[in-house]
């Protein structure tokens, strides 16, 4: 998932944690030095409050998205002429100010070198959570000075160890980079673009926000490496409204729900199930704020798995959970997979695992197959049952398997087909694979041995509406032909066949839905 405003996109990359890094760089000088609670900005008669104390010139939202910030503000001696009244405090504090428990953040005073504002102000260091509140923080964003060259490679690589080494995994990181001008420490862009992707290579975005003399390139190249965005400040207005908004596109990025993964499937593994899936695309890549998996399980088929309750639980990246003594229970199972994210928004898989079974008794059945399997093989199909023989009737013809004889012409009982099975005893037959979604079934002018690919009964008129259809028939207990006449009244169940006659060459669509 990805957010975008401005010229760069927010996103999550391979880890668990978003990381953000602002970066405030070049702001326009104000005109006035003077020490007064608030001074005009350089774009002309609005004003620029002087301290966190003063009213916000935005409203807040003090929403927790579970970030830990990193604010990188540049104290070179060019802010005494161009950011005179530090403008830069106030919008980093309001930034500050929209966080909530247990959002963290750190302040990062960057010049000629790089140094934390105080000998233990970290991610980690108690108060920088919130608890009681942020007023440790915002001290720290005090102690930023005006004065030294401007080193944009050790605020960078500063930022990104501050956050691998004391980062929480399960928060989104962020580091925002404000500076007014260009690197003056010797350092070359190629060296800060690589510090730049080192950040990107561990879910880093890295916002940045230039004014006066910064290298508006660079910055743009940053955020760009590490999927973020580049805001230039040509006021103090507009320095507070790009710390807003990009606290706006990581709310917005939090409000997402994550991709759905995979759809998912069932395995019998000795008298257990075992439920697979494919990894959402926002675990392990994309936006990666995927904290878990959900497996919800039913006895009857719920497209929408209100009706399930919660099997188990998984962590991110594990693509199956075990159903313990659920492959040999002879009872229907259904399994929904839901990706949960950080903010606890889940997303199901469009279709379902699913278990079938039904207890076939000695001698003829009609059956078809209800589920989409992997293996629609007859040996498969069939392995749970002592089948003797099984034949399917199609385009007009007979094709028969025979147990132990190999090469009878029929291989496979795909989806749609139905087929007529002999077995010695009464035995449970059962299937695992996916709930089906909509099957076409070709008929010819004549008769149909038709299959029944959807997990709930519906009326025969219904199935076949728009279908001219002669007559139909279904299995019944009554040798010899173990057949029986079905109206449209008469219902369609999952699992069984039915010998349809219709005039013309149509194709029929079943829809499990």
């Amino acid at each position: 998932m990805v957010a975008s405003s401005g010229t760069g996109t927010v996103s999550h990359g391979t880890g668990s944690i978003a990381a953000i890094l602002i970066v405030l760089s070049g702001f326009v000088a104000l005109p006035m030095a003077t020490q007064s609670a608030e001074a005009p900005d350089v774009a002309g008669g609005e004003t620029c409050p002087r301290t966190s104390g003063a009213e916000p010139p935005l409203p807040l939202d003090h929403t927790p998205l579970m970030q830990d910030a990193v604010l990188m503000v540049d104290s070179s001696g060019s802010m005494v002429t161009n950011d005179p009244m530090n403008c830069r405090h106030v919008a980093a504090k309001y930034y500050i100010d929209h966080l909530a428990s247990p959002d963290r953040v750190a302040v990062l005073d960057f010049d000629a070198a790089c140094r934390w504002t105080g000998p233990d102000h970290h991610l980690d260091t108690a108060g920088h959570d919130g608890v009681p509140d942020y007023v440790d923080p915002k001290s720290d964003v005090d102690q930023v000075d005006s004065m030294g060259g401007t080193n944009l490679l050790c605020t960078i690589q500063g930022a990104v160890a501050e956050l691998t080494a004391r980062g929480n995994a399960r928060h989104y990181w962020v580091a925002i980079l404000l500076t007014d001008g260009l690197d003056s420490g010797g350092n070359t862009n190629s060296a800060i673009l690589a510090a730049a992707q080192s950040a990107a290579d561990n879910d880093i975005p890295i916002f940045t926000i230039g004014f006066g003399d910064a290298d508006e390139v660079l910055l743009t190249d940053i955020a760009a490496i590490t999927g973020a965005a580049y805001f230039h400040a040509t006021n103090c207005t507009v320095m507070v409204e790009a710390y807003d908004t990009i606290y706006g596109m990581l709310r917005d990025r939090w409000e997402e729900k994550p991709s759905a993964p995979g759809d998912p499937s069932a395995q019998v593994t000795g008298g257990d199930l075992r439920v697979s899936w494919t990894l959402s695309s926002d675990d392990t890549g994309g936006a990666h704020d995927v904290s878990g998996y959900e497996v919800w399980r039913g006895d009857s088929f719920d497209a929408t798995g209100a009706s399930y309750t919660l099997l188990g639980t998984t962590p991110d990246e594990v693509t199956s959970l075990l159903d313990t003594g659920a492959g040999a229970d002879g009872l229907d199972h259904f399994y929904q997979v839901r990706a949960v994210d950080l903010a606890g928004h889940s997303v199901p898989a469009a279709g379902q695992g699913a278990k079938f079974s039904e207890l076939l008794t000695a001698g003829s059945n009609l059956v078809s197959l209800p589920l989409e399997v992997d293996d629609d093989s007859v040996a498969s199909i069939l392995a749970t049952v002592p089948w003797t023989s099984v034949r399917t009737y199609r385009d007009g013809m007979w094709r028969t398997a025979y147990a132990g004889r190999p090469g009878s012409g029929l291989d496979a009982l795909p989806a749609g087909s139905a087929f007529w099975i002999e077995v010695s005893s009464d035995a449970w037959w059962t299937l695992v694979g996916r709930t089906p979604g909509t099957t076409q079934v070709p008929l010819r002018a004549g008769w149909n041995l038709v299959g029944y690919p959807a997990l709930f009964a519906r009326p025969a008129a219904e199935v076949f509406a728009g279908i001219d259809v002669v007559a139909m028939e279904r299995f019944a207990d009554a040798p010899p032909y173990n057949l029986q006449r079905l109206d449209g009244a008469g219902m369609l169940s999952p699992g069984r066949g039915y010998w349809v006659q219709v005039r013309q060459d149509s194709i029929l669509t079943i829809a499990n839905a």
